[in-house]
C-alpha cells in the first residue's frame, strides 16, 4: 500500500514541475514512465557501484 501512495506522490511532484506532461496520458502510462525512470536510476547507481569494486 505504501508503494501506491509513494507513486502517487511522485506523480504529484512531476505534475507540479511539468503540468503539460499529463495532458492526454493515463495514470497507468504515467506510473510506468516514473517506474522506468526509477529503475534506470537504480541501474545507473548499481553500475557505478560495480565499477568502484
Amino acid at each position: 500500500m505504501t508503494e501506491v501512495i509513494y507513486r502517487y506522490d511522485l506523480i504529484s511532484a512531476v505534475q507540479i514541475q511539468n503540468p503539460t506532461y499529463f495532458k492526454g496520458r493515463s495514470k497507468v502510462h504515467i506510473i510506468r514512465d516514473i517506474l522506468q525512470h526509477i529503475d534506470y536510476e537504480q541501474e545507473q547507481k548499481a553500475t557505478e557501484w560495480g565499477k568502484n569494486l
